[in-house]
């Protein structure tokens, strides 16, 4: 246990200057640091996870890692959940077409919606540059 303070700093060290006398086991360590700050974590996460919104130019494996981490942080396993901020976090236009693939395939996992998300966004990107060559070429003719 002497060490511990070395790994820590900020609050975290200060709280541990505060209590080492009394800790006797590394679990104990690990049950009280949890109680103690996990929640603060935990809570911020959570506000994080509501306003998280996937940015311009930020693709679907940036906003899907994001939660990721944040899902971790804010305890979040249940696959609905995760689903459900997914659709919300991405753009609307993916957003959207994520939103009829739900409605058509019950079960499928976050995992799965992702690459989705993915696919659909390629597509998008691949058309849509079809589509600007189309322009260029009729009004450069």
């Amino acid at each position: 246990m002497a060490i511990t303070g070395s790994y820590l700093k900020g609050r975290a060290l200060d709280w541990w200057y505060s209590i080492q006398e009394e800790v006797k086991s590394f679990q104990q360590f690990e049950d009280l640091f949890k109680k103690k700050f996990m929640k603060v974590i935990y809570e911020k996460a959570w506000r994080e996870l509501k306003a998280v919104q996937q940015q311009e130019g930020e693709d679907v494996e940036g906003i899907s890692n994001r939660l990721r981490q944040l899902f971790r942080d804010a305890g979040v396993t249940d696959g609905g959940t995760k689903k459900a901020i997914f659709v919300a976090s991405v753009l609307p236009s993916i957003g959207y077409e994520m939103e009829k693939v739900l409605a058509t395939r019950k079960k499928i996992t976050f995992e799965d919606l992702v690459d989705e998300a993915a696919e659909h966004k390629a597509l998008v990107l691949k058309y849509d540059k079809k589509k600007e060559v189309v322009i260029y070429n009729n009004n450069g003719a």
